[in-house]
């Protein structure tokens, strides 16, 4: 039996941690009357994680911006990114051509077509909230992981994680374990496959937790406002330690090789 390639480890572990969140938020709901179709089509065909909510119909959310426009212009430019621009930076520049090409698929499938995606339940009916809900328009840290960087995450992690440590241990405990778990998730897709920069997406999760911990503190009010200095608090926190979350082992080991495989690279980059 063949060894799977670390990009391909990378999916199925990334897939397999899915798939335990879909049945978990599954299991977890009381949905009485639920048609055993509507189930498949929560679990195979839906990116959320909120079952309650998809079952339960429209709660009076509306869909004003973007629209399936802006989606589509996203998986163009997210292709663009990852087999044009990508490919066009020099061999001796696989770091580059690496974060490219992640910038590329991030934006062709989160910020893409699994908006479209989404976009279309809520049409058809369904509560369904966009998978991203338009993080730039953060106003704080604590606004970008609660409300608008990948909602499905949110919601299974405030269920599972937060509001069981939350009520034996308080909320900040309940937040240090929500950010905690998250970054044991990200180590699972992330450093097991590249076989090195273990910890390293573990330890960004953690920054993100005292980021809010200090916005939330009173110095935090004092130095940060409620304005333009909270906001660029957020960026600064979120990106600037981005290289520990995809750490250089990973980007070499497993993306880059995974763009080889879907053609984005030269077959040679694989090795």
């Amino acid at each position: 039996m063949r060894t799977p390639a670390a990009w391909e480890l990378m999916w199925l572990v990334a897939l397999g941690l899915y798939a335990a969140g879909k049945w978990a938020s599954l299991a977890a709901g009381r949905n009485p009357g639920v048609t055993v179709a509507r189930r498949a089509a929560y679990l195979l065909l839906f990116p959320g994680m909120n079952a309650g909510e998809f079952f339960g119909g429209v709660a009076g959310r509306r869909v004003e911006r973007p629209g399936g426009a802006t989606f589509v212009t996203n998986i163009f430019l997210g292709a663009a990114l990852l087999w044009g621009l990508a490919r066009a930076v020099p061999a001796g520049h696989p770091l580059v051509r690496g974060w490219i090409g992640m910038a590329g698929f991030v934006m062709l499938l989160h910020f893409g077509a699994l908006q479209l995606v989404t976009l279309a339940w809520r049409q058809a009916g369904r509560d369904a909230p966009l998978l991203m809900n338009e993080p730039w328009r953060s106003k704080s840290l604590m606004e970008f992981w609660s409300e608008r960087w990948n909602t499905a995450y949110r919601d299974l992690s405030h269920r599972f994680i937060y509001k069981p440590v939350a009520r034996h241990f308080g909320p900040r405990m309940g937040m240090v374990a929500a950010f905690g778990v998250s970054g044991v998730v990200h180590d699972l897709v992330i450093s097991v496959p590249a076989q090195g920069g273990y910890g390293l997406p573990t330890v960004y999760f953690l920054v993100q937790a005292a980021g809010v911990f200090f916005e939330r503190s009173a110095l935090g009010h004092r130095a940060l406002g409620h304005g333009a200095g909270r906001r660029c608090f957020a960026v600064a926190v979120v990106v600037g330690p981005l290289g520990l979350l995809f750490h250089p082992l990973f980007v070499m080991r497993v993306f880059v090789p995974f763009m080889a495989a879907i053609g984005a690279l030269p077959r040679e980059a694989m090795r």
